[in-house]
C-alpha cells in the first residue's frame, strides 16, 4: 500500500529513510524525517559519493559529498544532503 504524497511503498520509504551512517548519531525524531521524506518534503537519506559519476549529483556544502537527490533552502537556494 502506497504511503505519503510520494505514493512510496512501505519498503520504498525503508530503504529512502535509512541512515547513511555518515553521522553516528541524528537528534531529529526518526517519524518525523520518514513523514517528511514520504511527502517528498525532504530529500531521501542517501550514501554521498566523493565524486560525481553522472554529471547529475549536487555536491553538499558542509560534508562535501555528491548526491542525486539533495534538499534546496528556500531562502538561498542553497543545497544542503538530509545527513
Amino acid at each position: 500500500r502506497p504511503t505519503g504524497s510520494l505514493g512510496l511503498t512501505r519498503a520504498e520509504l525503508d530503504e529512502r529513510c535509512k541512515p547513511s551512517g555518515l553521522y553516528e548519531s541524528c537528534s531529529w525524531d526518526d517519524r518525523t524525517i520518514r513523514k517528511l521524506i514520504g511527502d517528498g518534503k525532504l530529500a531521501a537519506r542517501m550514501k554521498g559519493k566523493d565524486d560525481r559519476t553522472t554529471g547529475t549529483e549536487q555536491e553538499c556544502p558542509i560534508c562535501f559529498f555528491h548526491y542525486d537527490e539533495i534538499n534546496m533552502l528556500k531562502c538561498c537556494k542553497a543545497t544542503i544532503c538530509t545527513e
